[in-house]
């Protein structure tokens, strides 16, 4: 979870530079504050959804282990233990 958390800070770090742009890839942010990249996905955010709801970062998998941590656009992160309800909000 720190990690992703770190991901995000870096994330709306980089978007206060480039006039509220997120990255397009990870690689923008690689490097910083001890920041891992491998293993998890990014989704640039959409507009169209609450950032509360909207999915940009969670850890890749190849099948579905007792849940996974998810990073949200309002900068939050949780542990979504069912992946029903992942896929759900990865739709949204």
């Amino acid at each position: 979870m720190v990690n992703i958390k770190k991901m995000l800070l870096a994330c709306f770090k980089y978007a206060s530079t480039n006039n509220g742009q997120w990255p397009q890839t990870l690689e923008s942010i690689a490097g910083q504050d001890d920041i891992q990249i491998e293993g998890h996905m990014y989704i640039p955010p959409k507009n169209t959804v609450p950032p509360q709801k909207n999915v940009v970062i969670y850890e890749s998998y190849q099948t579905w282990g007792e849940g996974i941590n998810v990073g949200f656009a309002d900068g939050h992160v949780e542990f979504i233990a069912q992946e029903a309800d992942f896929l759900k909000l990865l739709s949204q």
